[in-house]
């Protein structure tokens, strides 16, 4: 869908769990109570508006689903541990926040719709996010009681002083007159002059955009079992050089292997062949890769020069998560997307370099599905940076490093 720009009615937030450019933790009190509760109040005390969650600053729908974990991790949620994971549970945490940060009255002028949208038709991934409608106030509506929150252009500015009491004494002049117009910040006159109101952006539908769908009714959110993938083949690779392509083979000399569905075939898939040194061979269009005779060793499957530590097949939006161990014991840990990966053809390819040799030493490769970047927002590097990552003993990290031990496990 196409949302425009944040402007005097709209702004997008991606999640009410995690305060941007922040480490992954959630903080419901910053974010959802606070960050998200001052938007809702300028629109409130404003035109109205509307505000869409699981939707990037560019308009681009990231998804709701990154909040689902940690609905019930907010210990100063007096209904911590009540909220489940469905449109009716992400909908009850965001009216009780608005009821206790605004005001019973508040909740009433906001209501609250989903949409699903496939953000990539050949993975069949769909993502889901949140509207909310706000109308605006016919009294002023407080911010934690005492902040005086309205809407400037496409930010919201807190009131002080003499603005707060021009702001109530504009907003019972209206009250008088029976209507709802533009904030204003000077003092209203005895006898208001003649005034024209520029006319508000009007709202985003989404109602007749085929793109999105609305969810109705009280729906899980998360992700139902998808049925079972059309089996390709099993690719298998020996401790001789050598690969194979078809059935699960229990050989001796195995030292690692994959299993290929028909969606490999796809151009937007590799095969990451990971190795100890720190290099990756990323070997794209697989289908013309394997062999015609299945269940056949073959000879130049991998570069025999290194040690082949792990093999993966994964989309191009995927981030492959790198840990290793510098010189000095410290352990290190990074996230790079497969598309930056330059592609190679050969399977013996000595491949990129991602963690240099001499820097530190490759413990251990993961693949993370794209779907799940949020949780490793902290640890992804962009470009062709190629130096070992962050410290991951620290702190800020140990959310990331919990979510992948999480992963692994599954």
């Amino acid at each position: 869908p196409d949302f425009g720009r944040e402007d005097d009615r709209r702004e997008f937030k991606t999640s009410i769990a995690f305060p941007p450019g922040e480490s992954r933790t959630p903080d419901f009190q910053k974010q959802l109570n606070h960050n998200i509760m001052r938007v809702i109040a300028g629109f409130m005390n404003s035109n109205g508006g509307q505000l869409f969650i699981g939707v990037d600053d560019t308009g681009v729908v990231s998804g709701i689903e990154g909040d689902l974990p940690w609905l019930n991790q907010d210990p100063k949620d007096k209904f911590n541990g009540q909220y489940t994971s469905t449109t009716d549970g992400y909908e009850l945490k965001i009216n009780n926040a608005i009821s206790n940060e605004l005001g019973e009255l508040a909740a009433a002028l906001v209501s609250t719709r989903f949409f699903k949208v496939q953000v990539d038709p050949e993975r069949k991934d769909e993502k889901v996010f949140c509207e909310l409608t706000v109308k605006p106030a016919s009294s002023p509506v407080y911010l934690h009681g005492t902040l005086l929150i309205v809407r400037a252009g496409n930010s919201c500015r807190q009131l002080r002083n003499g603005d707060i009491t021009a702001f109530v004494l504009d907003r019972m002049r209206q009250q008088q007159l029976g209507q709802i117009e533009n904030v204003e910040t000077t003092a209203a006159a005895e006898t208001p002059p003649p005034r024209t109101t520029p006319q508000p952006t009007p709202p985003l539908k989404l109602a007749g955009d085929s793109s999105v769908a609305e969810i109705t009714g009280y729906v899980p959110l998360v992700a139902t079992p998808e049925k079972p993938e059309v089996n390709w083949g099993h690719l298998s690779f020996f401790a001789d050089g050598g690969w194979q392509f078809g059935k699960p083979t229990q050989d001796s000399d195995k030292i690692a292997d994959v299993q290929l569905t028909q969606r490999h075939r796809q151009s937007k898939y590799r095969l990451l062949q990971c190795y100890a040194n720190g290099n990756v061979n990323a070997v794209g269009n697989l289908a013309k890769k394997t062999p015609k005779t299945k269940n056949k060793r073959y000879k130049n499957g991998w570069n025999t020069a290194d040690q082949l530590m792990q093999v993966f097949a994964c989309h191009l939006d995927d981030y492959l998560v790198i840990r290793s161990v510098d010189p000095d014991g410290v352990p290190r840990l990074k996230a790079i997307q497969v598309n930056e990966i330059s592609v190679h053809d050969s399977l013996t390819a000595q491949g990129n370099t991602i963690v240099p040799e001499s820097e530190a030493k490759v413990t251990e490769y993961q693949v993370v599905s794209e779907r799940y970047s949020s949780f490793i927002y902290d640890i992804i590097v962009k470009g062709r940076y190629s130096g070992p990552g962050h410290n991951a003993s620290l702190i800020r990290f140990q959310d990331c490093v919990a979510f992948l031990e999480q992963q692994k496990e599954k």
